[in-house]
């Protein structure tokens, strides 16, 4: 069923438990809010409640940009049987026909390994998802990631190389790397990047790397306004180039980025398959945050 506005507190109550009464209050009257301004649909998120009607399990989507969404980690109550934990994944079901009503393309989820169970995995099979795999994230204060002193690389940004040189570099330097989807457009996925909200976008989140003067490396970082969350969105090298431990100084320099838009907190992952970048997360000091089981929806239109 559809969440409505009579069960927001509920709602609040199950996404943040243990949250203080006056806290839970606010994040109430900000709901609304969002709700009022058309910034949240509630009809975006699907709900299952007990025979009391408390609500005991909930889903949503999110918009990411375009016609691309992200599903939401399936929320479910502390303490529920296992009989209405494994009815709560009927949601998935759900929430995918609202997918398909507003025209998604793509829908992605990542849900934190420690909530999935096996009916979640096959019930998003059922629903048209592919596993991509298990994904690994990092989470460290951006004052204790290295520099890039010593780099051979010479940098600059997409302003001064211009739009369609950076697209064209970061499709060559994407072909063949783990996490690509051949499918991708460069350009739209550039596009779907840059228009993330609240995160920083431009010129000065895509640089272009030299090596002995010819475009090499492409790095993409961006930052939250609000609060320094930091991430390197996307690095990649020509294929000719990989396997020769330059990896390191394109992470560094994405680490740079993130430092000059005043980023404090970095977040990275990749696939738990990619075993080099996983040892390079290791090699500059980034803390193993969670695992995540990542899963992908494509239109068949």
């Amino acid at each position: 069923m559809e969440l409505t506005r009579k069960k927001l507190h509920d709602y609040i109550d199950l996404i943040h438990p243990g949250t203080p009464a006056q806290k839970k209050q606010l994040l109430h009257v900000k709901l609304l809010e969002r709700v009022d301004s058309g910034i949240r649909d509630l009809f975006d998120t699907r709900i299952m409640e007990d025979e009391s009607g408390k609500i005991v399990a909930s889903i949503r989507l999110v918009n990411l940009a375009q016609d691309f969404w992200i599903l939401s980690e399936l929320t479910i109550r502390d303490g529920v049987p296992k009989q209405l934990t494994d009815r709560a994944t009927d949601l998935i079901g759900e929430i995918m026909k609202r997918a398909v009503h507003l025209k998604a393309r793509q829908v992605f989820s990542r849900i934190n390994s420690l909530n999935y169970f096996d009916r979640y995995g096959h019930v998003l099979a059922e629903n048209g998802f592919r596993r991509i795999g298990e994904r690994v994230e990092f989470q460290t204060p951006v004052n204790e990631l290295p520099d890039e002193t010593g780099s051979p690389f010479d940098w600059i940004s997409m302003d001064q190389s211009g739009m369609e040189t950076a697209i064209d570099l970061f499709g060559r330097v994407s072909q063949g790397a783990p996490d690509w989807d051949p499918d991708d457009d460069p350009g739209e996925l550039l596009k779907l990047y840059f228009s993330e909200e609240g995160l920083s976008c431009g010129p000065q989140c895509l640089h272009i790397g030299y090596l002995n003067g010819t475009p090499a490396a492409v790095v993409i970082a961006q930052v939250a306004r609000s609060d320094g969350w930091s991430r390197i969105t996307h690095m990649g090298l020509i294929p000719d180039l990989r396997g020769k431990a330059y990896g390191q100084w394109l992470h560094r320099h994405g680490f740079s980025m993130i430092r000059s838009q005043k980023g404090s907190l970095y977040h990275g992952g990749c696939l738990a398959a990619n075993k080099p970048m996983i040892a390079l997360f290791r090699k500059h000091g980034c803390r193993e945050h969670l695992r995540a089981e990542e899963w992908v929806w494509k239109s068949a239109g």
